[in-house]
This record gives C-alpha cells, structure tokens and sequence, in this order.
C-alpha cells in the first residue's frame, strides 16, 4: 500500500514538474494566466468587499488624486474610482462570459451541421454566415441596441450574435477536416447516429481550436463592450462599466488625469491577458511543438 502511495507521488511530482517546464517554454501562457488569474480575484473579491459603495457619491471628495485613502483618486461624482474598477469587472466578465458562450453554442452548432452534412445545407448556412459579415461586427451589434435599447443585456446579446460568423466558421472548418477521417467513416459504417458521431467522435478534436477562438474573442467582446459604453449605447449608469468611466473621464484629462488612466488600463491589461492566454494555449495544443 505504502509503495503503491509512493508511485502516485512520483507520478504526481513529475506531472507538476513538466507543467512548470511547459509554463516556462510557454511565456504567453504563463503571463496571460497570471493576468487572468489577478482579473478573476478582483472580479470574484467584488462580490464580497469593495472599499467604498461604487455607487456612493460624496461630493466633498470631488477629483480627490489618489492617496492612501482611495488608491485610485475620486471621480467628479466624488465615487471610489478603485471600487467603481472592481464594480466594472464584474461587468466585464458577464458581458464577455454571456456573449462568448451565445456565439459558442449558435456558431459552433451551425458550423458543425453544415461541415458535416456539406452539400445544400452547407452552402444555405455559409451564404446566410457571409451575409451577416457582410456587415462590420459592431455596426451589427450598434442596430440591435438602436432598436432593442441600450444596458448590460442587449449589449451581450448583440455582442453575442456579432461573435457567431466566427465561431460557425471555426468549427465549419474542423468538421470537414475530420469528417473524412477512417473513424468517422467506421462510426458510419456501423450505423451511427450522426448527432453521436458529432458530439463524440469529432467534436472533442475541434474543441481545442473553439477553446482558442474563445480566449480571442472573449478579449473582443470586453473591448467591444467597453466600446458601446463610451458611446453611450452600452451598460448605463450607475453601473460600473470601464468603458462609460472613459466616456466620462474625457471632460477632466486635464483637471483629473487619474479618472482616465484607471480603466483605460484595465482595459488594454484585460485584452492583452487574454490574448496572451488564446496565444498560449494555441502554442501548448500545437502537435508540432
């Protein structure tokens, strides 16, 4: 028995060793994790402690530059920009979490069908793929909350459907792949469902790439979010959204530079994190390497 817990600690000894040589080969991965990991400890500790009401005001403390007591200076509302930050994480990870995940499943279920079936249901599929990206991306999504409304639900959703051409193509383009593989054509020849050779036979060799493309466009729904914020079409005050705090911040650059600085860095730090992370999950996933 003692020898048999003896192997298992060796194994699990050397399966941690090669994760930290893989993580120091793999610098994207090591960062964006790291980034990623600080990201989701500020998102998470939001829903528990804040320094100060994010939506608090106190206009005594107007355009107050950062001190020991708020770290990151005041706002012209007198709020906690430091609060107001971790207040806007929450909204960033939901908008980027429910719009990856609506593309994921409606793009990824359309790409899968039509690269499997191929013929007319491919054709029909892609044709009505190429029309929706006829359109620039947040042109798309600046319609539907023209006519939907503007806040944090009709920005996801229309985020989301702006995200499915590229997933539908993604998983298109593995399906086709390995559908002429000989395990395929044996699940056929045997009678397989073709809903079971999708979901098990191929889909677990697509999902690495969908993993990818979910990193990447995760990034671009939180920067296209903090986009439609600062137009105004996107989350609407009081909640806290990085990209409505800029909007705000412009008319006092001069007065209180530090309003800007906060969520513009939150920003650039966010999508850089996270396109470290698809990066470096590519690289890990790459057979070659």
């Amino acid at each position: 028995m003692s020898e048999m817990k003896n192997v298992n600690l060796k194994n699990a000894e050397s399966k941690g060793f090669k994760l930290r040589k893989a993580l120091k080969k793999n610098k994207s991965l090591l960062i964006g994790s790291i980034i990623v990991i600080i990201l989701l400890t500020i998102m998470i500790v939001s829903f528990f402690y804040t320094p100060f009401d994010p939506n608090g005001m106190n206009i005594v403390d107007r355009f107050k530059s950062p001190d020991s007591t708020y770290i990151f200076g005041t706002d012209n509302f007198g709020r906690d920009i430091l609060s107001r930050i971790m207040e806007g994480a929450k909204t960033a990870f939901f908008v980027g979490s429910v719009s990856v995940g609506i593309a994921l499943v409606i793009g990824g279920v359309i790409g899968a069908v039509a690269g499997y079936f191929g013929g007319w249901i491919d054709e029909l599929f892609m044709r009505l793929i190429d029309a929706l990206m006829a359109f620039p991306g947040i042109l798309i999504a600046i319609m539907f909350i023209a006519v939907f409304g503007a806040g944090m639900v009709n920005t996801t959703i229309a985020l989301g459907i702006m995200g499915i051409p590229t997933f539908a193509r993604v998983s298109r383009s593995g399906f086709i792949q390995y559908r002429e593989f000989e395990f395929v054509k044996a699940a056929k020849s045997i009678g397989a469902n073709p809903v079971r050779i999708i979901a098990i036979h191929i889909l677990p060799n697509v999902i690495s790439v969908l993993i990818i493309t979910s990193s990447i466009a995760f990034a671009s729904a939180i920067l296209s979010e903090s986009a439609l914020s600062y137009l105004g079409l996107g989350v609407q005050p009081p909640d806290a959204s990085w990209g409505r705090m800029l909007n705000e911040a412009q008319s006092y650059l001069s007065k209180a530079p530090w309003y800007a600085i906060a969520p513009g860095f939150m920003i650039t730090l966010t999508v850089l994190g996270f396109n470290l992370l698809g990066d470096g999950i590519q690289d890990a996933l790459d057979p070659r390497k």
